[in-house]
């Protein structure tokens, strides 16, 4: 995700679009301490050294050899990432050498696996990664069934009450693949995993652009209790789909009516 304070500010507006574009695909391609090798970026979306320069002179990256390897300078602001989730980037000692004062997330072991050498000792090509900001990929998840999660009586009457809603739009047009990469997205911005088979429902429901927003919002309100402001917007959002849809029925109905 991006800070819109970031973005929506009077420096970045008034950089050129094509270095907003090159900014963006920079964030997107950055591992977890926000370093990215800019060069294959530029090649692939045909950015110009002008945009580079510029993001470099308005201090919105920092660059870190000659071989264009840069660092997102916002990138704390733009995402966090939990302390069991990250794997260290490939440039960690360069960065910390060039850019000192870089606030780097210490790797942490997680709770639920074993063994956390692999992906601590940087050794990504057998770990697991849930973190949807790194260059391993994703974590792919595994189906729970609701039944399973430990909870009271109310908070399951709660989950189905919002299923409900929710069911009753139409599956959205996209691979299984991406709804469970939609998914993962969520529950490391909410980290709320009691809730997964919900947000499963919400990314196959739900259109993405609707998802990322609201997530962004709720993570420039700082809130108290993301998880449940994201629940009641999602729950309200379907609310309205279906109330329009209601509309237009009987609009249509009324319609056919009169031609009668």
């Amino acid at each position: 995700m991006l800070s819109l304070r970031i973005v929506d500010s009077a420096r970045f507006l008034q950089m050129p679009l094509t270095a907003h574009a090159l900014y963006f695909h920079l964030a997107l391609h950055a591992d977890d301490d926000g370093v990215v090798e800019s060069f294959p970026v530029m090649r692939t979306t045909g950015a110009a050294q002008d945009d580079l320069r510029i993001l470099l002179a308005k201090k919105f990256i920092h660059q870190l050899n000659d071989d264009l390897v840069v660092f997102v300078t916002d990138w704390r602001e733009h995402n966090f990432i939990r302390a069991d989730r990250k794997t260290d980037s490939v440039y960690k000692d360069l960065l910390l050498q060039v850019v000192p004062e870089a606030n780097v997330i210490q790797p942490q072991p997680r709770t639920d696996v074993r063994d956390n050498s692999r992906r601590i000792n940087q050794q990504p090509y057998l770990q697991t990664m849930d973190s949807p900001r790194t260059v391993h990929g994703r974590h792919r998840l595994g189906k729970v069934r609701l039944d399973n999660v430990n909870g009271t009586k109310q908070e399951k009457e709660d989950n189905d009450e919002r299923k409900t809603v929710l069911q009753q739009l139409p599956n959205l047009e996209q691979s299984s693949e991406e709804t469970r990469l939609i998914t993962d997205d969520i529950l490391a911005a909410l980290g709320d995993q009691h809730s997964q088979p919900f947000y499963a429902l919400v990314a196959a429901k739900v259109p993405e652009s609707v998802i990322r927003q609201k997530l962004s919002e709720i993570k420039q309100g700082k809130t108290r209790s993301p998880a449940k402001v994201f629940t009641s917007a999602m729950k309200a959002y379907a609310t309205g789909v279906l109330q329009k849809k209601e509309m237009s029925r009987l609009t249509s109905a009324r319609e056919e009516l009169f031609r009668i």
